[in-house]
């Protein structure tokens, strides 16, 4: 604390305190600000300033949380004095620390008793009786697209690869992409919503155009040309495959697994605590 005292006197002379007796107290503390009845001295400020703080970045500091805590003071005043008497704040004291006790005991219950692994076979279960719910609102394709300019010595090395699209020459594919900083979409199964797709092509080319070209096409588009594989691709108002929608699932599994066993756990308490006597109902007739 001396250290403390020491260095938020320092503080004062650099706000244009006067260390005078009215803003000392009978134990030595120092009075910062003081709003109706309340104070903050200096004490208040223990633990506020990272070891080797300058004395000017103390009193900036200081100046700050002292600004603030005036300001607070003055909005707690005036709501003390002005909310309605009926306004029970113990009740709504004891309440939150109910709601905060229980949920943090809830999170140690999940912590110890709740299983967070999915099996395949749970996560299709699910999704065959939930999967209306994930309709889909915007087109999305699974498809492989390499923008290639006309002019590059590796061109005919991609074309062979790209014409020969075994999951070997896709990743020597992909790694000339990327050695070349060559614009592609070439993660095998990966599903994009077309948005994210259509970024690659000419602006004319919307979702349907781009559906009816065909499997395997190609789109000029001035100095490039832009080689495209449809794989796949689901309409607006279709239900999007299992792996488009998987993250979904496994937080709605998990959230109803853990309402399930908070549920389950509360049953126990209770009938453990009512064998023991220890629940007594009182109905008024």
């Amino acid at each position: 604390m001396i250290s403390l005292v020491k260095l938020l006197l320092v503080c004062l002379v650099f706000l244009g305190y006067s260390c005078s007796e009215d803003i000392q107290t009978n134990n030595g503390d120092f009075i910062l600000a003081r709003v109706y009845n309340k104070s903050l001295y200096v004490k208040d400020l223990e633990g506020m300033f990272p070891p080797g703080t300058s004395a000017y970045d103390s009193a900036l500091i200081t100046n700050a949380y002292t600004q603030r805590w005036v300001r607070e003071a003055v909005l707690l005043y005036e709501a003390e004095n002005n909310l309605s008497k009926d306004l029970n704040i113990d009740r709504l004291v004891r309440d939150y620390r109910s709601s905060l006790v229980r949920n943090n005991y809830e999170q140690v219950l999940l912590e110890q008793l709740m299983e967070t692994q999915i099996s395949k076979a749970e996560l299709t279960d699910f999704y065959d009786k939930n999967k209306i719910q994930y309709q889909l609102d915007n087109p999305i394709v699974k498809a492989y697209v390499v923008v290639v300019p006309k002019i590059i010595s590796v061109r005919d090395s991609l074309k062979y690869l790209w014409e020969n699209a075994t999951d070997v020459n896709l990743t020597r594919l992909k790694s000339i992409c990327e050695e070349y900083e060559l614009a592609h979409v070439l993660d095998a199964g990966k599903w994009n919503e077309w948005e994210k797709l259509a970024i690659y092509l000419p602006r004319n080319i919307d979702f349907e155009a781009f559906s009816r070209k065909g499997k395997d096409f190609s789109i000029q588009d001035g100095e490039f040309d832009i080689w495209i594989k449809i794989l796949d691709s689901k309409k607006p108002q279709e239900i999007p495959p299992i792996e488009y929608v998987e993250e979904q699932l496994k937080r709605m599994l998990l959230l109803s697994r853990k309402t399930r066993l908070l549920e389950e756990k509360k049953e126990d308490m209770f009938d453990i605590a009512k064998r023991k006597g220890q629940i007594e109902i009182f109905y008024l007739k």
